[in-house]
């Protein structure tokens, strides 16, 4: 599975990433912060645990480091990470994204519409609890699209009785 462009390619966000991560650390944000969430879903104890980027607590802001391919599976991450930190901390934390790209960077914030605090913990939560109750369940995302083992993974749909639902 070995393709020499892909490592390339991951080294070099893994580079970026870091020189991003450094710049906000020398003005006092805080970078590789780690977030848990422990759930009882359906009688199982679940946690749910990530590592966000990097958070403003001055501002009140998380933050995604993407490349500037960003995707809709980036933005779900950081509303997951915004609802978590609602429930943990009862504070509503502003999202954004810093983009790196060739030799400079980008931060986009401000977004016209986000939904509701809580609506993507809901949402996890959720399909936590299909995945409880069904191990068949898959989650897909758009790296599905140039994953190598795509071919030996379960579909992006399921029937469940007579209609045909994305499992995401």
């Amino acid at each position: 599975m070995f393709k020499p462009e892909l490592e390339y390619a991951l080294k070099y966000g893994k580079m970026k990433h870091e020189k991003v991560e450094s710049l906000l650390s020398s003005v006092g944000i805080h970078v590789e912060v780690p977030v848990e969430l422990n759930l009882e879903i359906d009688g199982t104890e679940v946690t749910i645990s990530g590592r966000i980027d990097a958070v403003n607590p001055f501002k009140g802001y998380i933050y995604e480091i993407k490349s500037k391919n960003l995707t809709t599976k980036g933005l779900r991450q950081l509303l997951l990470y915004r609802d978590m930190l609602y429930v943990l901390t009862g504070k509503l934390w502003r999202i954004g994204f810093i983009l790196y790209h060739g030799s400079g960077y980008t931060l986009v914030d401000g977004f016209l519409y986000l939904p509701e605090p809580l609506h993507m913990l809901r949402t996890v939560r959720n399909l936590i609890a299909d995945l409880i109750r069904d191990k068949s369940v898959r989650v897909a995302c758009e790296d599905c699209r140039v994953c190598m083992l795509k071919g030996n993974c379960l579909p992006d749909y399921r029937y469940i009785g007579e209609k045909l639902v994305p499992t995401y």
